[in-house]
């Protein structure tokens, strides 16, 4: 497991990447504003009951699209992209990688802290806190909503990385149809 987390994880270009994500900058801004408006969320328990469908629907359509191929598309998606080395079939493999860990990553963190234990809202409302609680509080908050909403917003990201190999597959069909 180690192995193959450390190769897609090079592959998705390293904490470089991550951080220069636009979508992580996206749920970050979401984040910030949910906070700065003190909406009283809970993302611990929207993500235990939202991203386990979100899951099952993304390992269903990776295994859907690799088993649509014939010679042609193999060939296609085995070509290296214009955009770097890689070969397409290893940047959609990536993208889906991605989502997929980071789903999960999101599941193992909130399931432990999405019981009625933890009331944000007690949180919000207290007004002993210090300027250092409020700190260390804001912080955590907002990276409590990033975990809910980072996995929502690489939805568009592996849309896009759909598309792309959808269009590969239809240059596939395409071009089988012509050279028979």
């Amino acid at each position: 497991m180690i192995k193959f987390l450390l190769r897609y994880f090079r592959n998705y270009g390293g904490v470089r990447a991550l951080i220069s994500s636009e979508y992580l900058f996206f749920s970050f801004i979401i984040s910030l504003l949910i906070y700065y408006f003190q909406l009283n969320i809970n993302p611990f328990k929207l993500v235990a009951s939202i991203i386990p469908n979100i899951v099952g629907f993304s390992i269903a359509a990776f295994a859907i699209l690799l088993s649509i191929s014939n010679e042609n598309y193999m060939k296609l998606v085995s070509s290296k992209s214009k955009s770097d080395d890689n070969e397409y079939i290893v940047k959609f493999a990536t993208t889906f990688s991605h989502f997929i860990i980071v789903q999960v990553t999101s599941l193992l963190i909130s399931i432990p802290l999405s019981g009625d234990s933890i009331d944000i809202s007690l949180l919000l409302m207290s007004e002993n806190r210090t300027f250092v609680a409020e700190f260390i509080f804001g912080i955590m908050y907002i990276i409590s909503q990033m975990i809910l909403y980072y996995p929502i917003i690489l939805i568009i990201a592996t849309v896009s990385s759909l598309y792309s190999v959808t269009n590969i597959l239809a240059k596939s069909i395409y071009y089988g149809e012509n050279n028979d």
